[in-house]
């Protein structure tokens, strides 16, 4: 399932091709979209436990093109310019490299200054801008061209992976028939690259959860702290309260019973649990993260240890009184 995901493109706003491959897999279920695109799927008409993942990735808008055929571009959501240098992109059918000016043209103090998304170019092979007229348009998306893959026995590679693991995750829980789940609301958003809308949208349209979860990532380029491979990571928003406190530290006790790696950090950005709690924010809700180096490029790595361990966690939680207890 996570190879499935990893190959299809879903941008911002643009997450169809996404949402379609998840709503057929759980086609048997109760499920809706809602106005801003959000996928929606249910066992009942409750929500008592809701687990959310995002559809989304990151990607680039084309919003220029040059006399000399090249195409300038600006990225949607949060990319850093030094990772994408030379990267493969595809816009609709056709191929590019984002490319930069020639080494040997650029003077000391240009090649010393960190790279600027506004300097960079994809260059398709036109000839002159009417010659890239042909096949481009000002407002087409971009995406990263790269086929999901495998480093060594346990680990993975590819684009968008730091979202699609959440939900391929959160599919194979609503599928699993092993315990019961009859009241687990299971939401697939979009647009979290930007600013969580999707969950913003979503929060003010369903009824308030007795629990949530949110499955995201954390980038261990970042945390140092965390390490691909030691298990699923609870992140524990920097201003969460007592109770959600609790509840991590039964997780981490649980999981020693169960002899189940996991990890444990402060993690200060948790857009999705303050925008699900920024309607009503009586009920707890809990981050379970996926480390993953790369974030956010077109070769974000993951170890297959740990989207197991985080699958058995949120199973933990399901199974010990739909998380009211553990």
């Amino acid at each position: 399932m996570i190879e499935r995901l990893a190959n299809l493109n879903g941008i911002c706003g643009f997450e169809d091709e996404v949402r379609d491959c998840i709503s057929n897999e759980l086609k048997e279920y109760p499920q809706k979209f809602d106005s801003i695109g959000n996928l929606h799927v249910y066992n009942k008409k409750t929500n008592d436990i809701l687990i959310a993942a995002h559809m989304d990735e990151v990607g680039f808008i084309i919003t220029d093109i040059t006399d000399d055929g090249y195409l300038k571009f600006s990225t949607i959501g949060k990319i850093d310019a030094a990772a994408v240098l030379s990267k493969r992109v595809k816009i609709g059918s056709i191929y590019g490299v984002i490319s930069f000016k020639a080494i040997h043209l650029t003077g000391k103090e240009e090649r010393e200054k960190p790279i600027d998304i506004s300097k960079l170019f994809i260059d398709i092979g036109a000839k002159s801008k009417k010659d890239a007229e042909k096949y481009v348009t000002i407002g087409d998306l971009c995406t990263f061209d790269i086929n999901f893959g495998r480093l060594g026995s346990d680990y993975i590679f590819g684009k968008a992976l730091n979202g699609r693991a959440g939900c391929a995750i959160l599919t194979e829980v609503l599928k699993d028939k092993t315990f019961s789940c009859d009241d687990v609301y299971g939401l697939f958003t979009v647009q979290h690259e930007i600013l969580s809308r999707g969950m913003k949208v979503a929060a003010q349209n369903i009824a308030p959860p007795k629990f949530g979860v949110i499955i995201d990532y954390i980038d261990v380029n970042t945390a140092k702290e965390i390490v691909l491979g030691n298990g699923a990571v609870l992140g524990i928003p920097d201003n969460a309260s007592i109770t959600e406190r609790t509840i991590y530290n039964r997780i981490s006790k649980a999981a020693k019973r169960f002899n189940l790696k996991v990890q444990v950090t402060t993690c200060p950005n948790a857009r999705e649990a303050d925008a699900l709690k920024s309607v009503n924010a009586d009920f707890s809700v809990i981050q379970i993260l996926v480390p993953c180096r790369n974030a956010n490029t077109d070769v974000c790595i993951l170890n297959e240890n740990d989207i197991k361990s985080a699958h058995r966690v949120i199973e933990i939680l399901l199974s010990s009184s739909k998380g009211k207890e553990i």
